[in-house]
């Protein structure tokens, strides 16, 4: 009793921290993409960080739980109240905070009117952007520049030339996500994190989504969730803390993959076009009205592909756990 009670204490405080921290991280990714060379950076900004409250928040009761799974791992006492409270926090987050945290996000971006705007760029640097490199020797208040573009790639018809400019719009000569391509290029992101964050920002646009759409969506998108959380019968399947710990990791990226790949349309594309088309054609009535607004308000297929992710791993699990006990019984003997 006392181990669950202190997962629970657990989860509260690192939900908090970690949401605290993820927060902070998103903040100054956003101010980077506002910052220009030669200017300082203003490094907290309050919207910025109620925003990152609301990105962040799902990935971090998502990982808090994944480490209330290590915690038991790590405590092996209390196994039945640890399970309670294992399924008590998954409720928690995806029946309660999850949504009220969608609800939140919704009604602050419908209250903010003002957005953060970019600065225009700086004189005296040289940006490679569009098949050359750019130089502003100077740039005014209305955005208007002059400089100089050294074309590399031929793109103005000889390769090597350099063309002048002059009263031409910043906005015209690059738009992108970050107001200065030096900065852009100094903080690109590896591979190894960029992959992650897509997979998340695609499932949690996904969510937000299902959530938006009314609670058949929901429920639909829930079967991702509990395909996830049903990680946690991996945790025995070894007698070394650090397998079982890789297991759950694994198993999880696993079914976020899968879902992801989904979304994406990698895997069981032509499916799901056959299946829209096969829905549209369906002759009109009372009740096939009915089970016309159940499918098309959620993936009937990506249901039925979690739901057997969450009894596969669930079984498979289990298997692991009692062939390990009774080969621990057996060695024993």
């Amino acid at each position: 009793m006392k181990t669950a009670f202190n997962m629970i204490i657990y989860y509260l405080v690192a939900t908090f921290l970690g949401l605290i921290v993820a927060a902070g991280i998103y903040m100054l990714c956003c101010d980077l993409t506002l910052l220009v060379a030669g200017e300082k950076l203003n490094f907290f900004n309050w919207d910025f960080f109620v925003r990152g409250l609301f990105v962040a928040f799902p990935l971090t009761v998502s990982v808090v739980l994944g480490f209330t799974i290590f915690y038991g791992i790590r405590h092996r006492e209390n196994h039945f109240f640890r399970l309670g409270a294992y399924i008590f926090l998954c409720a928690l987050t995806w029946f309660c905070l999850v949504p009220v945290c969608f609800n939140l996000q919704k009604s602050y971006e419908d209250k903010k009117t003002e957005n953060n705007q970019k600065k225009l760029l700086s004189s005296g640097f040289f940006r490679p952007e569009a098949g050359g490199v750019f130089y502003f020797s100077r740039v005014e208040e209305n955005g208007k520049s002059n400089g100089l573009f050294i074309d590399l790639s031929g793109i103005t018809g000889e390769a090597g030339s350099i063309v002048r400019f002059f009263d031409s719009s910043v906005e015209e000569l690059y738009d992108g996500k970050y107001s200065d391509t030096l900065i852009r290029d100094v903080v690109k992101l590896p591979l190894v994190l960029l992959v992650p964050l897509q997979v998340y920002s695609t499932l949690i646009e996904n969510a937000r989504s299902a959530w938006n759409s009314g609670w058949l969506s929901w429920i639909s998108f829930l079967s991702f969730v509990l395909a996830l959380c049903s990680v946690i019968s991996f945790q025995y399947t070894s007698g070394w803390r650090l397998i079982n710990a890789l297991s759950v990791m694994f198993v999880a990226g696993v079914v976020c993959l899968v879902n992801y790949s989904f979304y994406k349309g990698f895997i069981f594309k032509n499916l799901r076009i056959s299946w829209n088309e096969h829905l549209l054609a369906v002759e009109p009535g009372e009740k096939m009205n009915f089970i016309q607004k159940i499918f098309e308000n959620s993936e009937p297929l990506l249901v039925a592909i979690n739901l057997f992710l969450f009894a596969f791993i669930l079984v498979s699990g289990i298997l692991l756990f009692i062939f390990k006990y009774k080969n621990k019984k057996e060695a024993e003997q």
